[in-house]
């Protein structure tokens, strides 16, 4: 079992929770609480279509119109970055935040 946390920033801000928590549709924080029980369970393994890797040890969560945004420290894996994806690609910018967030993470 993989043990999974919230990246949380200096200020104790945890933007993947706070995004989780402004849904408004109960399915779509089902389908979050489904993948992520998912990640716990199969943790580098989970593959698509519930997971997808992006870039630079940075991978993505699938669930319906949502993405959230990983990566793995020491065995844990930790939620970066969330967005409600409208294009086909994940923008650059959003995996350039998880990526950013994943190097303070390291640092401590």
């Amino acid at each position: 079992m993989t043990n999974v946390e919230f990246y949380e920033d200096p200020k104790g801000n945890r933007p993947v929770q706070e995004f989780i928590d402004n849904l408004t549709k109960r399915a779509e924080v089902n389908q979050i609480a489904v993948h992520v029980r998912e990640l716990k369970s199969q943790g580098y393994r989970l593959q698509r279509p519930m997971s997808a890797p992006l870039r630079d040890g940075i991978h993505e969560l699938r669930p319906g119109p949502n993405r959230i945004l990983y990566g793995f420290n020491k065995g844990i894996a930790v939620l970066l970055h969330a967005l409600r994806k409208k294009t086909r690609e994940t923008p650059s910018r959003d995996i350039d935040s998880a990526l950013k967030r994943m190097h303070e993470w390291r640092l401590r």
